[in-house]
């Protein structure tokens, strides 16, 4: 399993959040949560697993302008597209479930 930081970026507050929705989140930011990206990687094998190194480069079988399935604790979020900001990968979420 690949563990990943994951940093929200700040934007503008959406218009249509109720203040009753705001305070449930913000009551709650501090619970632990695991995030996951599921990427087709056709053809990996273990072998192909133990061969892995840093910088090691895996083909996928996701275009990348396809989005890509987001969970949270195994429950489906929504889905995203990859982009890069600054020197990191990154998900931008494009529709929630």
């Amino acid at each position: 399993m690949v563990t990943a930081r994951v940093t929200p970026v700040k934007s503008e507050p959406a218009a249509t959040q109720t203040s009753a929705s705001v305070t449930i989140f913000e009551s709650f930011y501090w619970l632990p949560c695991q995030a996951n990206v599921e990427v087709a990687i056709p053809s990996f094998t273990v072998g192909d697993l133990l061969r892995l190194t840093p910088g090691a480069i895996v083909q996928t079988a996701t275009p990348a302008a396809k989005d890509v399935p987001i969970r949270i604790n195994h429950i489906l979020l929504g889905s995203g597209k990859f982009e890069v900001v600054g020197d990191e990968l990154a998900i931008r979420i494009t529709e929630f479930v």
